[in-house]
């Protein structure tokens, strides 16, 4: 459905500066030591055989390292950990990454995790997915979205990506097991499971692309398992340049807007919400680039390669603060300011 709204471009820029649907966001990561961080690996990788422990993970397959690296070059896989500097990676053949943990009353949870591919090697296809299963009878009560890994995000530079995975469930009080499933050449970072909220729509990206006289958008989301419907909104400056946003409509009836777009702009690099609290939604990128998040210090937190227009990049990991977002394609270096709630 498309239907008009009368904003000012006054309006509209001040718009960008507010956090969208904080009603729907999470509240603290039950699980502990999340993102393996501890303890700390000596080294850029250590093998650990069969069944082991790791602090508050149990860790099986035949062969997994627990990589420490920070931006340093590793050819078994991303050269930065989703969350701090060390990650999971497993060498040969399947495995899990599991934790257990206690709810105390019935209540919604969201729940998931990260995931990455090793390098292409003798590559095995391979698919990831978060469990929840009651203990201690280890049945199985919950399963997020999946994604199917394959040797092209084994490729350089795919294997720098982290992909989000995640679920919605109700859990009535008990004891719990969380399991992240891992094939040949898989990684796996910074677990949660967050109490009392539903994960909100996570929008991978939206664009708009000039046609002779008309404008074509096209988004996608990673999941639509609480999703009802989509509303476009179009407004205009009144000298015939036209601002378009998304509204996504979860099933019980809270919403949330996308970034908002701009007729004749597609390379502007773009930021929303700014301050935000979980994600950022960028718009204004080609088709192939870096993306870094660097603090105030100069540190680089976070490197990715991208190979899309638009893309949503989750910064729960930030602490709160003002950041710098940079991008390079090659050609340019474009750098902006956010905030991180």
């Amino acid at each position: 459905m498309i239907k008009p709204y009368n904003l000012l471009i006054v309006v509209v820029i001040s718009f960008l500066l507010v956090p969208i649907n904080s009603a729907s966001q999470c509240g603290t990561n039950i699980l502990l030591n999340p993102s393996f961080e501890s303890p700390v690996q000596p080294s850029v990788g250590n093998n650990l055989l069969g069944t082991t422990t790791y602090g508050s993970w149990v860790l099986t397959g035949s062969t997994i390292n627990v990589i420490r690296t920070d931006g340093s070059p590793y050819s078994g896989g991303p050269d930065n950990a989703q969350d701090g500097s060390q990650y999971v990676d497993i060498v040969s053949s399947a495995g899990t990454v599991y934790q257990d943990f206690t709810i105390s009353t019935a209540t919604p949870v969201g729940f998931g995790g990260y995931f990455s591919s090793r390098e292409v090697g003798t590559y095995v296809d391979w698919t990831a997915n978060v469990e929840i299963y009651s203990m201690p009878s280890n049945t199985l009560v919950a399963s997020s979205n999946t994604r199917a890994f394959t040797a092209a995000d084994g490729a350089d530079p795919a294997q720098e990506n982290w992909y989000y995975i995640f679920g919605n469930t109700t859990l009535p009080a008990g004891n719990y097991r969380y399991v992240a499933n891992l094939g040949d050449y898989g990684n796996f970072d910074n677990g949660f499971v967050f109490t009392n909220c539903t994960l909100p729509i996570v929008l991978d990206f939206f664009s708009i692309r000039g046609v002779e006289n008309a404008n074509i958008l096209n988004w996608k989301i990673e999941s639509a398992s609480q999703f009802s419907h989509f509303e476009i909104e179009r407004s205009n400056d009144g000298r015939s340049i036209l601002y378009y946003r998304l509204i996504m409509v979860d099933i019980d009836g809270r919403y949330k807007y996308s970034a908002i777009l701009k007729s004749g702009e597609n390379n502007k690099l773009m930021i929303t919400p700014n301050p935000a609290r979980d994600y950022l939604y960028i718009n204004g990128l080609t088709q192939k680039g870096e993306l870094k998040i660097i603090d105030m210090a100069g540190k680089i937190l976070r490197k990715q390669f991208i190979n899309a227009q638009s893309i949503s990049v989750h910064i729960d990991f930030l602490q709160t603060g003002l950041y710098l977002l940079q991008y390079s394609d090659g050609r340019q270096i474009k750098t902006m300011k956010f905030m991180k709630m």
